[in-house]
């Protein structure tokens, strides 16, 4: 996580580089000669390939951090899945198991479920 903030704060330090040569390329290349705005000009081009560099960095790092975010989500969703799968398994177990222990109460249940859908759809 620092990695990613130093990024942030390079590249920001280096667009505000940029910006300040930029503008001192513009105040001289109106009142100096072309030498000292040609040195201007070379530290506006390098101080725009720091930038771009440090964006570059920091573009990596986001797509490491997101590829890193969906895998732990994906992961997640896998246990999460295994989880409720072995939770159904487990149900269906006991409700087998309580179905041939009491096959009577059962049918009892299910007759009563049928009489009362039966009253109900009568009644509309």
């Amino acid at each position: 996580m620092q990695f990613g903030t130093q990024n942030k704060d390079r590249l920001v330090a280096d667009i505000r580089q940029v910006v300040a040569d930029l503008d001192a390329v513009l105040r001289e290349a109106v009142s100096e000669t072309g030498a000292e705005v040609g040195g201007l000009k070379g530290r506006l081009r390098d101080g725009l390939h720091a930038a771009r560099a440090s964006l570059a960095e920091l573009e990596s790092d986001v797509g490491e951090r997101a590829r890193e975010a969906a895998r732990m989500t994906s992961d997640r969703a896998r246990e999460a899945a295994r989880a409720t799968s072995e939770r159904a398994r487990e149900a269906a177990r006991y409700t087998d198991d309580y179905v041939h222990e009491h096959p009577w109460a059962v049918v009892g249940v299910a007759a009563g479920i049928g009489a009362l859908i039966a009253l109900i759809l009568s009644r509309r």
